[in-house]
């Protein structure tokens, strides 16, 4: 008892000496913890000066994936898909499809419902009951989580350092989840904006499904290259 009284006032002046706004891991009786303190890392974008870009898809799996993915699989493209995990539950073969054809893969919660009103236990357990079913229906652990909404606060923040998870923001918003009827505007959207290491946000909807391919080939005549996020966060590309 005596150590682990010892042990937790070494984590209280770790705190005091080097601030509460780190993630730090440490083994007690055999099993190692990660915890965050009220803060963890929150990617926007890569800092890259060449023309590269990522594609990232929120909501997934949903009706409109097979056609993204015929998309993606026509122009050579990966990119990365961000599971809710009860849309897997619920569409279970689509998401396989992805891992099969070899894109990349994050956490977007099981329920898709964070809010204010909720505790931080409540996101932990929402957190892991996503990544245990797309453990358990593709041998996969997300690289990232992507908060529902992009709702972020020191509890989200927390949740995510207690999981193990880098948060995964985005640099450039298309709306096109809000444009079903607009698609120039989705389009005005991405091309506005667009620079260099962009973590490009779109959804698995069916107004992106029909304007994939035009998306590509606009990004291909601006000179970019679309990369795999974990590549472009990386630098694991040619030149």
């Amino acid at each position: 008892m005596r150590l682990q009284f010892a042990f937790l006032g070494l984590i209280a002046l770790w705190i005091i000496v080097f601030g509460s706004n780190r993630a730090f891991t440490f083994e007690f009786d055999g099993k190692t913890e990660v915890y965050g303190l009220n803060q963890v890392r929150v990617i926007t974008r890569a800092q890259v000066e060449d023309k590269v870009v990522a594609l990232t898809f929120d909501d997934a799996p949903a009706p409109a994936l097979p056609e993204i993915l015929e998309v993606l699989n026509k122009r050579e493209v990966k990119a990365t898909f961000f599971i809710i995990g009860a849309q897997a539950q619920r569409y279970p073969e689509l998401l396989k499809e992805i891992v099969l054809q070899g894109h990349e893969l994050g956490n977007h919660s099981f329920s898709h419902n964070f809010d204010d009103s909720q505790k931080l236990e409540a996101m932990i357990q929402d957190i892991k009951k996503c990544e245990q079913v797309i453990f358990d229906l593709t041998g996969r652990i997300p690289l990232y989580f992507r908060p529902p909404g992009g709702f972020l606060n020191d509890r989200v923040k927390e949740a995510c350092g207690r999981t193990g998870y880098s948060i995964l923001m985005w640099s450039l918003d298309t709306r096109d989840w809000a444009l079903s009827d607009c698609k120039e505007q989705i389009m005005e959207n991405l091309l506005a904006g667009l620079s260099p290491g962009d973590i490009i946000l779109l959804h698995v909807v069916p107004q992106t499904a029909s304007l994939l391919d035009e998306m590509i080939a606009a990004l291909t005549e601006e000179g970019y290259r679309i990369l795999p996020l974990s590549c472009l966060l990386s630098g694991a590309y040619g030149r």
